[in-house]
């Protein structure tokens, strides 16, 4: 984390849609030292669209939408 200036993200293992680990590293806010959890909310910026946009490749593949 500290090799790519990351100072927290949280992580979860989800199967069959269940979450069956969760688990918060680093900090939420370094420089008041609040560490992050499972429920640390993140801002998304610019990955928001290479989600979106695999969520439409991969609907799309499925014949679920057609674009």
């Amino acid at each position: 984390m500290a090799d790519n200036k990351v100072t927290g993200l949280s992580v979860a293992l989800v199967d069959d849609q269940r979450v069956v680990w969760s688990e918060g590293f680093g900090y939420e806010d370094a420089e008041r030292e609040i560490a992050a959890t499972p429920d640390t909310p993140y801002r998304l910026g610019s990955i928001a669209k290479v989600l979106t946009a695999t969520a439409a490749m991969q609907l799309a593949e499925e014949g679920r939408i057609d674009i």
